[in-house]
């Protein structure tokens, strides 16, 4: 049995990933990914970790009882934020029903996961494999300290400069289970609520 490197995230609804796959192509070609809506999908990560395919029914129901009590979620785009390796971000507001969503998922979903991550476990489309690094094992491996406070809600944009947007809301109502691939993002749906 396989077992892949994934991320638990929130879809944001269309218009907003347009908006995010727009700002990262206004980054140019420094930006290091490409979002779009099929193989690098803008979300925002509740979990990540390394997931056996024994354990995905197990996942999957989970999923499915936590989307019920916690879906549809209100989100706000807040700021813009920039990493120190120049990574720029939609910050999401840290409201309590959406640390609630992550606190549950870490709680109930991590103990069904591992966190030794191996290059193999990524996706490994071309594009995916031209920007995978070390960092991305060591996000993957040290992803459990990253809950409660230290959740870090946003939607990356990639590699680049770019002005703060006025702030906006949408409810996102997908939680889907995605296999990961360089740069920590979303190449393929595994699984979606």
């Amino acid at each position: 049995m396989a077992t892949r490197a994934i991320d638990i995230a929130l879809l944001p609804p269309d218009d907003v990933m347009d908006r995010a796959i727009a700002a990262n192509t206004s980054l140019g070609e420094g930006r290091m990914i490409t979002l779009n809506k099929e193989t690098c999908l803008p979300h925002i990560t509740l979990v990540m970790g390394c997931l056996a395919d024994e354990n995905l029914p197990v996942i999957k129901t989970l999923l499915q009882e936590t989307a019920a009590r916690f879906l549809p979620v209100a989100l706000s785009v807040t700021s813009v934020s920039c990493g120190p390796a120049g990574n720029v971000a939609f910050q999401i507001e840290k409201t309590e029903p959406l640390l609630e969503l992550q606190r549950t998922l870490m709680k109930h979903v991590v103990p069904h996961l591992t966190y030794d991550p191996r290059p193999a476990m990524f996706n490994a489309s071309k594009e995916s494999a031209a920007v995978f690094a070390e960092r991305d094992l060591t996000w993957v491996s040290n992803f459990q300290d990253h809950g409660g406070i230290a959740y870090n809600p946003h939607i990356t944009l990639g590699v680049g400069r770019l002005e703060a947007p006025e702030s906006f809301t949408f409810t996102a109502t997908r939680l889907a289970i995605c296999h990961l691939g360089g740069f920590c993002t979303c190449r393929n749906i595994l699984y979606e609520v």
